[in-house]
């Protein structure tokens, strides 16, 4: 009886690797096949719309670091009357400028949506060109904005 049971386990043990090789020589084949040039060029102008965005992100935490600061010197400055209004307004200014920043980040990852199940070439292509735009415009956005709020806060 236990010859029986060892005989078993080496039979299943058997037909279990052979399963597992075949579904894994299936996957090399399935990752093999070309993908057409469309696809590829879709994906390729898809990972620079994401590269912007990856360099844009983690800028975020900066900038409301900077507004944080703005806004403790807006609010000393105005509760214990050690600004000038020109100062205090500076400082508003700054902080709007931050917040229109942080928005147009968040509003543009609200929007953005990968184009996988679209078929038409052109029109994907199309989409991802603009927005690699919008996103270019935000970064340099949140750029201007931080460089402005340091120079607020360096004055």
């Amino acid at each position: 009886m236990k010859k029986i049971q060892i005989i078993v386990f080496i039979l299943l043990s058997v037909i279990a690797c052979k399963k597992g090789k075949f579904t894994e020589n299936r996957d090399i084949e399935i990752e093999n096949k070309e993908v057409p040039p469309e696809k590829r060029a879709e994906k390729d102008l898809y990972d620079e719309v994401m590269d912007v965005h990856d360099e844009a992100m983690p800028k975020m935490d900066r900038l409301m670091k900077l507004k944080g600061q703005l806004q403790e010197k807006y609010d000393i400055g105005k509760d214990q009357e050690k600004a000038t209004e020109n100062d205090l307004e500076k400082y508003h200014e700054a902080i709007k400028k931050l917040e229109k920043a942080d928005e147009a980040m968040m509003e543009w990852m609200h929007k953005f949506e990968p184009q996988e199940d679209n078929t038409d070439h052109d029109k994907v292509m199309e989409y991802y060109q603009d927005q690699k735009e919008s996103i270019i415009k935000v970064n340099e956005q949140m750029e201007e904005a931080m460089k402005n709020a340091e120079a607020t806060l360096n004055q």
